[in-house]
């Protein structure tokens, strides 16, 4: 997994994804690896009213499977 400080940007730079897309709220997306949760990465949004830690931010640790 990239680097925290490498960012989601270091998989557009290989031959993963061509571009690294936005929110649905046309926000970036906030990485970390790894993950402040124990995960080996971990991507979160600030949701719709793009404000970072408020109810309805979006964590893939507390996404179901």
């Amino acid at each position: 997994y990239p680097s925290t400080e490498q960012g989601l940007n270091a998989l557009a730079e290989g031959e993963y994804i061509k571009k690294v897309p936005k929110d649905p709220w046309k926000k970036d997306y906030s990485y970390s690896s790894p993950g402040q949760q124990g995960n080996p990465y971990e991507i979160s949004s600030a949701g719709p009213d793009k404000q970072e830690g408020t109810e309805d931010d979006i964590k893939s640790w507390e996404m179901d499977e």
